[in-house]
């Protein structure tokens, strides 16, 4: 499957949980310099995506620069560079299994993608309320300002049952909620700890989970996301 690089990571994310119990690989790709153009990096990545086609193990799987990378934990890093992708290793491949090969579709959900940052408690409460569910990019391993309108924003968000996953704003290292004094409160109003997950996983998850009827599976490892 060929794809432009700036939605790429988006789309293996959210393949890893639209297609449950596949038995063979699905490879996506595409190229930082467009192909018929001088030095283009696409005739290589579609080569090698169609080689690992046949040798790859089952999963999504996106082939980019000479590198095979796990579907659900990718990112793009550069916005120049043909090697701009980057995953980190995780312990399971990126297949969600099952017993029949299972296509599930998204509803409609509207799902913010929200940064924490320095005075912006208000404006982050505005965007979350309104939502089905979100995305919180925290500070570091896992904290918000102490802020009383973000405080009480995430109380209320939490009384109607608006699911949020928090991730780092750091590329590497992930969150661990609770382990210091300011994450307290994304622990206290049931903010899910997204762990390692890329901010692509975690926006593919929640449309994934907010299409089905229960939402246990948002703390569920379904595909290697975290």
């Amino acid at each position: 499957m060929t794809h432009g690089t700036d939605t790429l990571a988006f789309t293996a994310a959210a393949l890893c949980f639209a297609l449950q119990g596949l038995r063979r690989p699905v490879i996506v790709t595409g190229a930082m310099t467009p192909l018929g153009q001088p030095d283009s990096d696409g005739l290589r990545n579609l080569t090698d995506a169609v080689d690992a086609a046949q040798t790859a193990p089952p999963g999504i799987w996106v082939q980019f620069a000479g590198r095979l990378l796990h579907g659900a934990r990718i990112r793009k890093a550069d916005s120049h560079d043909p090697a701009a992708f980057v995953a980190s290793v995780g312990n399971l491949p990126p297949l969600y299994t099952g017993g029949q090969v299972t296509c599930h579709a998204f509803a409609a959900a509207e799902i913010a993608m929200l940064t924490v940052a320095p005075g912006a408690a208000r404006a982050l409460a505005a965007a979350m309320l309104v939502c089905d569910g979100a995305v919180l990019r925290v500070f570091g391993a896992g904290t918000v300002p102490n802020d009383p309108v973000l405080a009480e924003a995430l109380h209320d968000a939490q009384r109607r049952a608006i699911p949020i996953i928090a991730v780092s704003q750091c590329a590497e290292g992930g969150v661990h909620l609770g382990s210091y004094a300011a994450g307290n409160l994304l622990v206290q109003t049931g903010v899910i700890d997204g762990k390692t997950m890329t901010p692509e996983a975690a926006f593919a998850k929640l449309a994934h989970v907010l299409s089905r009827p229960s939402r246990a599976d948002l703390r569920r490892n379904l595909c290697g996301e975290l």
